[in-house]
């Protein structure tokens, strides 16, 4: 399971690959700054092109439910760690 992370301003986001997975209207209207958005419904097609990042992943997401979705199909591609927060 993805370990959650608050987005209080103390951490350093440069430290993660931060992946948007929530729907494309709901990034666009509040959109996360350096995240990629890729929609959980496109994740596991386009994790298979984009799957180069070295560092910890930081999902966002709607909810937890969301999250752990994400972080399934990223998991069986990827050994770093994987957090989440949810808007």
């Amino acid at each position: 399971m993805p370990e959650k992370i608050t987005a209080d301003g103390t951490q350093n986001f440069s430290d993660f690959c931060v992946i948007d997975v929530r729907d494309y209207i709901s990034a666009h209207r509040s959109p996360y700054p350096g995240a990629d958005n890729i929609p959980l419904s496109y994740l596991k097609r386009e994790w298979k092109k984009r799957s180069s990042c070295d560092k910890n992943i930081l999902l966002i997401a709607d909810d937890q439910r969301e999250a752990r979705l994400a972080a399934g199909i990223i998991k069986g591609k990827k050994t770093k760690a994987i957090y989440y927060t949810y808007s």
